[in-house]
């Protein structure tokens, strides 16, 4: 749950997904989950968000 919210916390759309996705090789749903685990961790991603980050 809180990977989830750290990647739409940090201004992750969907449409970032589906890029994170082609890039790693997996769908949106894995890619948005990868996502936040590594922002959750205090990692960067390979892309910057689309969206506008929360405060």
């Amino acid at each position: 749950m809180l990977e989830s919210m750290a990647y739409w916390d940090a201004g992750y759309t969907h449409e970032d997904g589906v890029a994170l996705g082609a890039l790693w090789g997996v769908d949106a749903y894995e890619a948005k989950a990868r996502a936040g685990a590594l922002l959750h961790a205090g990692q960067t991603l390979p892309i910057e968000p689309s969206g506008t980050p929360s405060s």
